[in-house]
């Protein structure tokens, strides 16, 4: 069995979607390429935060629990199809909202399946020492604390 390499030099056109692949999966357009505090990117919020819900079977409940809000709030933005996020400088529920992102884009690079994203947050992890899912419910220190442990393991190309 052979591998054929692809040339970098070489452009590879995309069809212009309002979505992006990434690891064979969908994902809405990244959040730097939208203005903040527009419809657009309160749209966007809400397409990840229903994306993450959808693919690895959270409830809106599950969500808000995960980033450290009341659930009826969370729940009010998946039916109103919009997440307030604003403007920089950041509320801290908008950063906790955007570290969560941040975690599932890591997963999603690191793993193709979502079953798979899904078993590392419900796994004791050996180096962590704890339950990824278990430390992000704990507090919005542990939230950023996975989120920090992602970044450093894609760091290393891990």
């Amino acid at each position: 069995m052979h591998t054929v390499l692809r040339d970098p030099r070489r452009k590879i056109k995309r069809k212009k979607l309002n979505m992006h692949a990434v690891n064979d999966s969908v994902l809405p357009v990244p959040l730097g390429k939208i203005k903040h505090g527009t419809k657009e990117s309160e749209k966007a919020v809400w397409e990840v935060l229903n994306y993450i819900k959808t693919t690895l079977g959270f409830s809106g409940s599950e969500i808000a629990r995960l980033i450290h809000l009341p659930p009826t709030t969370v729940n009010n933005w998946l039916s109103n199809k919009r997440v307030p996020i604003g403007k920089p400088p950041f509320s801290p529920e908008t950063q906790a909202i955007l570290h969560f992102i941040a975690i599932h884009r890591s997963l999603t690079a690191m793993f193709l399946k979502p079953e798979n994203q899904l078993a590392w947050l419900k796994t004791k992890h050996p180096v962590l020492g704890v339950i990824p899912l278990e430390k992000i419910k704990e507090s919005i220190e542990g939230l950023l604390f996975i989120r920090q442990y992602l970044d450093y393991v894609r760091g290393r190309g891990a």
